[in-house]
């Protein structure tokens, strides 16, 4: 099956919209991180938004038009590899069991969604009043 426009178009790709200023004032910029050098801008949000999906189906005819490999979304598998001293092991441990968290995965997953701003449950919260508690402690 050979991919066309519209395929590339329905790939959950992502979208990174920024606020930026220039001598003309202020405006959003928007990019399509997998796709190099695919952007746009707008005096607003819906602008900047409207705008990119429009670049976006430009930039993706004309690398079929050459023949460019176009990048898809990568897939994540949600796994990661996270090395540490002994030493911050043992105080991640203390700290996610004072918070409740069900494991230091747990916890370490709470304290950077957090750090993102993605979506977390409200148990995060909880750990970040027992985490107060246990630094006042410590």
């Amino acid at each position: 099956m050979a991919k066309d426009v519209n395929y590339y178009l329905n790939l959950p790709y992502t979208f990174i919209l920024e606020k930026d200023e220039d001598i003309d004032g202020k405006y959003y910029y928007a990019r399509v991180l997998e796709l190099t050098g695919c952007g746009a801008d707008g005096k607003t949000m819906a602008e900047a938004a409207t705008n990119i999906k429009d670049a976006m189906e430009s930039w993706i005819k004309a690398a079929l038009d050459i023949g460019k490999k176009i990048p898809e979304p990568s897939k994540f598998s949600g796994n990661i590899t996270f090395r540490t001293t002994p030493d911050i092991h043992r105080e991640l441990a203390i700290k996610a069991d004072a918070a409740g968290a069900r494991s230091v995965n747990h916890y370490l997953t709470t304290i950077v969604a957090k750090d993102i701003g993605a979506p977390i449950s409200i148990e995060v919260a909880q750990i970040e009043n027992v985490k107060r508690k246990v630094d006042c402690v410590a």
